[in-house]
């Protein structure tokens, strides 16, 4: 049986000042909130209690642009042999 979980715009904002927070990396996706950048599931782990490996990353992007947050891939620039 699945659990309802209500996720706002509050409860991702008021997450960044978990310290917790900072354990949270990424490689390419990123979402900005006051200026930082943060992954797209560290701010969504934090608000909902679940563990990043419950949810993918094109979820997390769903649910932030939802929340009217704005998330960024950053490129990779291939190397070049």
């Amino acid at each position: 049986m699945s659990k309802e979980i209500k996720i706002t715009r509050e409860s991702i904002s008021k997450v960044i000042n978990d310290l917790r927070i900072n354990d949270f990396e990424y490689k390419t996706t990123y979402v900005e909130i006051e200026g930082r950048k943060y992954s797209v599931k560290g701010p969504l782990s934090l608000a909902t209690g679940l563990p990043t490996s419950k949810f993918n990353t094109g979820h997390a992007e769903k649910i932030l642009s939802n929340l009217s947050f704005v998330w960024y891939k950053r490129m990779l620039k291939k190397l070049e042999k």
